[in-house]
């Protein structure tokens, strides 16, 4: 895949296919500040140059170059660089495909960084046989192994909420997942759960990992994104995904992965 430069700036993008069409995004940020964002698969990553600074939670973290940083699906963060450059590579798999890797659907650990050299050695090498089209059995094992050493630093399990609150959080939940480009509001989703806005975000947010508009905007790039990937021309997937126009999409994008539709169109052609 081609390396998108901007100023110092760049990203690269494969697919690893025998992991399901999980993906490696390797990038090298300068002056980009990341806002609260989300993903909908689980990031693994691993700084080697410079030192991120992000905010998870309510408590911030520097991870120096070496370092791993681990975030489960839809966990809000927010990312730049500490001094200078920072670079890194990441591996983003959803739920389903961790369960059937390594039988649990999430490596969330007990703190977002971890300083592994064993673990950091095994997704560097990984990065590098999925660039080269390595043979399948060589990016999977390799892949179960980092994953085998990452479940060491997983975090306990919190307890379960009422099981009333989660039936209401799935549904609104299913309903962003049926209708991202949709127009709904916080309102009309607290209304369809019969819970009280506040109720519905908070409840959304401890089960999720993110408000209800940061799960959509993340629907609606992932949309966004994998029109990229088939091909399909600029002009009309803005509409499509739910945004306003094109330059509403840019921006968004832009934000959430410090590249353009347009770079990452070239990194994954």
């Amino acid at each position: 895949m081609e390396e998108v430069s901007a100023s110092r700036s760049w990203l690269r993008t494969d697919r690893a296919g025998p992991l399901g069409d999980a993906e490696v995004v390797s990038a090298r940020f300068t002056t980009h500040r990341f806002p609260v964002h989300a993903h909908l698969e689980h990031e693994i990553g691993l700084v080697t140059e410079g030192a991120c600074v992000f905010q998870h939670g309510r408590a911030w973290f520097v991870a120096p170059r070496g370092s791993l940083i681990v975030l489960g699906a839809h966990e809000e963060h927010t990312g730049r660089a500490l001094d200078g450059a920072w670079r890194q590579v990441n591996l983003y798999l959803r739920s389903d495909q961790l369960q059937a890797w390594l039988g649990t659907p999430d490596l969330v650990p007990r703190r977002p960084t971890l300083t592994d050299p064993v673990a950091a050695s095994l997704l560097r090498s990984l990065a590098g046989l999925v660039r080269v089209g390595a043979e399948a059995l060589a990016i999977q094992s390799t892949f179960v192994a980092l994953g085998q050493r990452l479940m060491g630093f997983r975090a306990k399990a919190e307890a379960p909420s009422s099981t009333r609150l989660e039936g209401q959080i799935r549904y609104a939940r299913r309903r962003l997942d049926d209708e991202p480009v949709a127009d709904l509001d916080l309102a009309q989703l607290a209304s369809e759960t019969g819970l009280s806005p506040l109720a519905l975000m908070r409840g959304f947010r401890r089960s999720v990992g993110c408000t209800p508009y940061v799960y959509r905007t993340t629907r609606r790039l992932n949309l966004a994104k994998s029109a990229i990937r088939s091909g399909q021309p600029l002009a009309g997937i803005a509409a499509d995904s739910g945004f306003c126009d094109q330059s509403h999409l840019t921006r968004v994008f832009r934000r959430w992965f410090g590249v353009t539709p347009g770079e990452y169109q070239k990194s994954v052609a």
